[in-house]
């Protein structure tokens, strides 16, 4: 259990790197100042800690050290730590004041890991929306300026492609290859099956749920946000139309 603690942190721990990597390579400040920072503090001052005790209770002959009073309780060590209390059977020589430390920086760690990011982004999008309202003002001035002026009547519109539905239909009927639309909704009815599948039926696997947790949201979340973007319906129409555009 022990040793599964060790390797689960050292994986968390490599995710806030991968995370700092991520946001050296795309320069995004604000995340390596409020994200990255805290996150790694808190890391290693609370769980890096904690296995550094682990270790040093296996390495160190507790027993044999008389001030020590016998073999002291990682659980209640933790305790003692987390409530800024003395423990009664310190593992190490001024042990107290080294957490106290440990403890202040990560209640430091944590105001500066939740508040300054979403204030930032949200001054940030407060200033671009009265940015674009002004744009849209400009716009809408220059639209009643055009209607003033005399209209062309020899202006046509451009008539529409015909046959576009037709073409398509055909193209993705002919299509054999791996990419053709058949193929891929057949392939996503599969990749639905299994999601579900595992959505729901493998719940009765613990243990694997919970390493597959620990993997997509503990570790994945340290660099990787997965926010999403706006729905935009899949239409073969729009992407013809681009690719004749382009």
């Amino acid at each position: 259990m022990k040793l599964s603690v060790l390797f689960g942190v050292i994986q968390m721990i490599f995710g806030v790197c991968i995370k700092f990597s991520n946001d050296t390579y795309y320069r995004d400040v604000l995340d390596w100042i409020t994200v990255c920072i805290p996150q790694m503090v808190f890391m290693i001052c609370f769980f890096g800690y904690m296995d550094w005790m682990i270790m040093y209770k296996w390495v160190t002959p507790v027993a044999q050290d008389p001030a020590l009073n016998g073999a002291p309780s990682l659980i209640n060590t933790l305790i003692s730590f987390g409530l800024g209390q003395t423990d009664k059977q310190p593992l190490y020589q001024g042990q107290f004041t080294i957490q106290k430390w440990f403890m202040i920086a990560i209640l430091l760690s944590l105001p500066l890991m939740l508040l300054p990011k979403p204030i930032i982004i949200g001054i940030a999008r407060s200033y671009k929306a009265k940015k674009a309202a002004r744009r849209a003002a400009a716009a809408h001035q220059d639209v009643e300026a055009q209607s003033l002026l005399p209209k062309d009547d020899k202006a046509t519109e451009e008539p529409a492609e015909p046959g576009m539905d037709e073409m398509i239909m055909q193209g993705s009927l002919e299509s054999t290859g791996v990419m053709s639309p058949i193929w891929i909704y057949c392939a996503w009815a599969v990749l639905f099956a299994i999601t579900l599948g595992v959505l729901m039926f493998m719940d009765v696997l613990e243990c694997t749920l919970h390493t597959l947790r620990l993997h997509w949201v503990e570790f994945m979340s340290k660099f990787y946000m997965g926010d999403g973007y706006p729905f935009v319906p899949y239409r073969h129409f729009d992407i013809i139309k681009n690719e004749l555009e382009g």
